[in-house]
């Protein structure tokens, strides 16, 4: 299997850095300002910690007054899907005012892990329609970054970035070896299906020219939306 690295943080409301005792975003030293933050529910898995997070007393769009997201801080691995779907279940819908639903924000900070778990993970929050948030103190690398595509919304604050490389595997003899267009094709079309053909395409060529686990290509928020990686 290929490995990828990732670190990515998602945010809703309005978000302060601060040095206050306030609960920060998992992995993040951002807490979310004028709001209570109730964590409803936290796993550990494999490493990849996992929270269910409401948020009240503040200046909501959700006509029930509280608004719930999820933050995931660590690695991404095989069971990474099952318990944010879970989660994602337990979340309290969003509607606004004219009963429309708003997608459940996912903040992300992550340093990777297998692509084939970040794909899936992205096609859960494609399916979920869930908002992908990187948050500016952070980094969503390799297959967190793939996750951070499937995000029917996309959003990054400033100074965050994303990191993207080719997929690879350890070869027995310890050296990496980058997967060939041909092994990584599921990989472009994924990338096609989540930011569309043309970004897709230009997304795929720039992982593939960096392989391995010390490099990559890394973006920030205003080459993200220059690329067409984000949608707002």
């Amino acid at each position: 299997m290929y490995k990828q690295i990732a670190a990515v943080c998602l945010s809703v409301f309005l978000v302060g850095c601060s040095t206050t005792t306030k609960t920060k975003v998992a992995g993040s030293s951002y807490h979310f300002a004028n709001y209570t933050h109730t964590i409803i529910a936290e796993s550990l898995v494999s490493g990849l910690q996992v929270r269910l997070v409401r948020l009240s007393g503040g200046t909501s769009t959700c006509v029930s007054g509280t608004a719930d997201h999820i933050e995931l801080n660590g690695p991404i691995g095989p069971d990474s899907t099952y318990i944010v779907a879970k989660y994602l279940d337990m979340a309290q819908p969003c509607k606004n005012s004219d009963g429309t639903r708003i997608g459940t924000f996912v903040y992300l900070n992550s340093v990777g892990g297998f692509i084939t778990d970040g794909m899936e993970l992205g096609r859960l929050f494609r399916k979920q329609q869930v908002i992908t948030k990187v948050m500016g103190d952070q980094k969503c690398a390799s297959s967190c970054a793939v996750a951070f595509l499937g995000g029917t919304y996309r959003t990054m604050t400033s100074e965050a970035e994303l990191i993207f490389h080719a997929p690879y595997r350890r070869a027995s003899y310890g050296q990496v070896e980058c997967a060939s267009i041909n092994e990584a094709k599921p990989l472009k079309s994924y990338y096609s299906r989540m930011v569309g053909k043309q970004t897709g395409g230009i997304l795929f060529d720039r992982t593939m020219s960096y392989c391995g686990s010390t490099v990559g290509w890394v973006i920030n928020t205003g080459a993200a939306m220059a690329y067409g990686i984000l949608s707002f």
